[in-house]
């Protein structure tokens, strides 16, 4: 390995960031700079406050060696930045609980408690470690994640078992998870969020015993790496949660935290289009609204919201080709005389944006009263901004005032993603339903009723689903 005897340069760092190629030297060097790694803090937008000194870049991740370090740091963001293209030697041990992949920030939560290793050794319950796997970091398999406290409120359905114990027939086997999430680029935030959330989860079901007696064991993979998430078919019981890759297939996937994706085996946290298009119509006769919807339709896998629409309302249709834009079709449905009620953007997140835009400059005597409706997956990509906006959630937004957003709050301090609290409830559900069922496939989810602060499914059906409006304070059920 060549060792960097300078400080590599703003485009140097900036690219490494970007995913270029840059050898493996490179990434040991921001492992152990401090000066280089505040600059790719900085890239990342991420406030992270690093305590403590890195341990050898060096030496394999152990689940034994690794929790001390860990549970000794509390109140404090970790950064863990991976080099790329590491094969064959230990993980990159650092304030991180292990790799995540090239220029992931693994934020702990501030505040949590992450504790310490139990003298049991690796693998033991109360042990802290993260495993990822794929091309850009070391260390194949899965490995046991630890922590905080139990998980009030966390597990309310099935037959109520006792956490850590396994349903009848159930194998001595622990259960084995996996997120997928994007580890480079602006969607590396968030990513680390994610994987962040999903962290807290199996710690706190870990301290409160586990499941089948044994720790959750957690894999986390970059989603740029499609290799590492084939690798996860036969070697994970469940996807939880995460975005930017589908599951492969046969794999039980709970709670995508991308609405637009809906692999034969997984749940679903949101509605599909048409369904979601139907629920805001119906919505709009129950505030009073009853009149024709203006669909500003561009195909794609959002344009069923206007079908959906269209079976509960009258529709006015009008078309716009991909990179048209929204201002034309917005003045065309507000024109004065229109009887339109509301109007629904039935294309992709980036046309909702436009159509937000579009319609402040309407003035407002024109707009009409029931504002804009959108499909689930704008929110999911921070549309908002307009309290004229509506559309349709499965689950609390992490800025309300329901008791599981606080709850979420609370585990994961400073996180304000809908995809991380959307991954979050997924592998709280994900674990319930392995302490009941003592499995995790779509079958054993679809025996019973799961209910908790944050989920409210009826075997494959989620019954919390409601319209909500956007606000200051994020996306809320209407009054």
């Amino acid at each position: 390995m060549v060792t960097w005897r300078r400080h590599p340069s703003k485009l140097e760092l900036e690219a490494w960031f970007d995913g270029e190629p840059s050898g493996d030297s490179l990434g040991w060097h921001i492992s152990g700079c401090a000066r280089c790694r505040r600059y790719a803090e900085s890239l990342a937008k991420v406030r992270v406050v690093v305590t403590g000194a890195l341990r050898s870049a060096h030496a394999p991740a152990d689940a034994a060696t690794d929790a001390p370090a860990h549970g000794a740091r509390r109140g404090h963001r970790q950064l863990l930045a991976t080099t790329a293209a590491v094969v064959g030697v230990g993980a990159l041990v650092g304030l991180g609980e292990g790799p995540i992949g090239a220029a992931l920030f693994a934020n702990a939560s501030d505040g949590a408690h992450r504790p310490a290793a139990s003298a049991a050794g690796p693998g033991a319950a109360g042990t802290t470690s993260t495993t990822a796997v794929g091309a850009r970091v070391a260390g194949a398999g899965a490995s046991t994640s630890a922590g905080a406290s139990g998980s009030p409120g966390a597990s309310g359905g099935g037959n109520g078992s006792t956490p850590g114990t396994a349903g009848a027939g159930a194998s001595a086997d622990p259960l084995r998870l996996a997120v997928i999430v994007p580890t480079m680029g602006a969607a590396a935030v968030e990513g680390a969020q994610v994987a962040d959330a999903v962290r807290q989860a199996v710690d706190e079901a870990n301290a409160a015993g586990g499941v089948r007696g044994l720790p959750v064991r957690l894999t986390v993979v970059p989603a740029e790496d499609p290799t590492a998430v084939a690798s996860l078919a036969g070697t994970v019981d469940a996807v939880v949660g995460g975005f930017g890759a589908s599951a492969p297939a046969g794999v039980p996937w709970y709670l995508p935290a991308d609405p637009s994706l809906r692999p034969a085996l997984s749940l679903a946290a949101e509605l599909d289009p048409q369904t979601a298009g139907a629920r805001l119509a119906s919505d709009l006769v129950r505030r009073g609204l009853q009149g024709p919807v203006g669909v500003i339709d561009a195909g794609g896998s959002d344009g069923a919201l206007g079908a959906g629409i269209a079976q509960v309302l009258p529709v006015d249709d009008l078309s716009v080709a991909a990179g048209q834009g929204c201002l034309a079709a917005v003045q065309a449905l507000t024109r004065p005389g229109s009887s339109d009620v509301a109007l629904a953007v039935a294309g992709p997140p980036s046309l909702a944006a436009a159509c937000v835009t579009a319609l402040t400059t309407v003035p407002k005597a024109d707009q009409p009263p029931g504002g804009l409706l959108l499909a689930p997956d704008a929110a999911y990509a921070g549309v908002g901004g307009s309290s004229s906006l509506t559309t349709v959630l499965g689950l609390p937004w992490p800025t309300s005032a329901s008791p599981g957003a606080a709850r979420f709050r609370a585990a994961v301090p400073g996180v304000d993603s809908y995809r991380a609290l959307v991954s979050f409830a997924a592998t709280e559900l994900a674990i319930d339903v392995a302490r009941t069922t003592g499995a995790v496939t779509m079958a054993a989810e679809a025996s019973s009723t799961w209910r908790s602060d944050l989920v409210d499914f009826d075997g494959p059906s989620n019954l919390g689903e409601q319209a909500v409006t956007d606000g200051p304070g994020g996306w809320n059920p209407e009054p």
